[in-house]
């Protein structure tokens, strides 16, 4: 039996391994704060999340705001996409079905998004580069990271991360560490047999 389990360990350690030299880390370029959703050219690296209805903080009377951008590494497109819905202080989350958020609603205090405190919108991104041979490569997420927030209000993925997930709060800080919003973040692997769809 011991045997079994350092074979799986093993096997374990070449797919993490795998998985990190198909690694992309994204580099931003072109970015731009459209309010609520980025086309499929662009992915979400950053967001504001305003908590009580008297804060501005994203703008004068807008509760939440994300910023895209294009990357350099090729052009990008979205498909399959869906909107998941939570209740302030809630981490939704697109990793589980390996897609990354295309889009943020947020409310000053309750119920501005379709009833709910926040959603995300979660979208399947393909990459066509001019290194690969394999055209419209499927991206999956991978290595996640929490980004919080230095003032309570902006939260953006570390270099060359893009957004998976998001935490909003209504009219009270209910995410970690005091904060309004947060992200959860990971690198971009491109997958050469995943189904494309």
């Amino acid at each position: 039996m011991p045997t079994m389990h350092v074979l799986r360990i093993a096997a374990g350690i070449a797919i993490i391994l795998l998985f990190a030299i198909q690694c992309l880390g994204l580099t931003w370029t072109n970015c731009r704060s459209p309010l609520e959703e980025a086309e499929g050219l662009i992915m979400v690296f950053s967001t504001c999340g305003a908590g009580s209805g008297t804060n501005n903080d994203c703008g004068s009377s807008i509760a939440t705001s994300i910023k895209c951008c294009y990357v350099t590494e090729g052009n990008l497109t979205s498909d399959s996409c869906r909107v998941h819905y939570g209740d302030a202080g809630q981490v939704l989350s697109c990793f589980d079905d390996g897609q990354f958020m295309k889009g943020a609603c947020g409310s000053f205090s309750e119920g501005s998004c379709d009833g709910r405190s926040h959603s995300i919108t979660c979208c399947t991104y393909y990459l066509d580069d001019s290194s690969s041979s394999i055209p419209n490569r499927r991206l999956i997420p991978g290595m996640l990271t929490p980004e919080g927030s230095s003032n309570g209000y902006n939260s953006t993925c570390g270099s060359r991360r893009v957004a998976v997930g998001r935490c909003a709060s209504g009219s009270n800080a209910n995410c970690s560490n005091g904060d309004y919003t947060a992200l959860t973040c990971a690198y971009a692997a491109g997958c050469y047999d995943c189904p494309l769809s």
